[in-house]
């Protein structure tokens, strides 16, 4: 909303500024590379310092390996296979002018009408975080069911499955997180 009411308020005759098509704004703010994209990781995440790109913390790498049992499960289940698509395609925007194939990015940038509201690709990772959850969803329901007939698998599972995002969203817990999120102590008057 905070983009959007501005947008609609405006006084100026033009719609977009004149420089905001340009490719050049694409390249500076594709922040995340294909690692940063399969594994939901933002590149400023969680010093949220712009321009700083943080390193992926190994853990990160356990999103996308969790979920491939849940794709390879779903061979009779066609709402997974056009979930997994759409986490292709998302991984693929999301990623926005790096490599591999950064051009097309560009190009679609340049040519497809409404393309560029998404200088930031970094905007991709809602549906790439959508597509998770539901294949996570997924998988949580193929594992109850995998391990019904053992109570103690099924309890491990439920376990690890939970901690998991504990884990993940641990600067938060802990109040690591910089930038514009830091708490900041208001000075007391004297």
């Amino acid at each position: 909303m905070w983009w959007i009411i501005p947008f609609v308020f405006q006084k100026q005759t033009e719609l977009f500024p004149a420089t905001y098509d340009q490719a050049k704004w694409v390249l500076e703010s594709s922040y995340a590379d294909f690692a940063h994209a399969i594994t939901l990781f933002h590149p400023q995440w969680y010093d949220n310092v712009l321009g700083k790109i943080n390193p992926i913390p190994p853990l990160f790498f356990l999103i996308p390996l969790i979920l491939v049992p849940s794709i390879i499960w779903s061979k009779k289940e066609p709402f997974i296979k056009f979930f997994t698509f759409i986490a292709i395609v998302s991984i693929f925007l999301t990623k926005g002018a790096n490599e591999p194939f950064g051009i097309v990015y560009i190009e679609f940038f340049r040519h497809i009408p409404g393309f560029s509201a998404f200088r930031d690709p970094s905007k991709f990772n809602v549906f790439l975080a959508l597509v998770y959850s539901v294949l996570f969803a997924f998988l949580v329901d193929q594992t109850y069911r995998f391990t019904l007939w053992h109570k103690i698998w099924r309890n491990l599972a439920f376990v690890i499955l939970s901690i998991m995002p504990i884990i993940w969203l641990w600067p938060v817990y802990n109040q690591k997180i910089g930038g514009t999120f830091k708490l900041i102590q208001k000075p007391t008057q004297a």
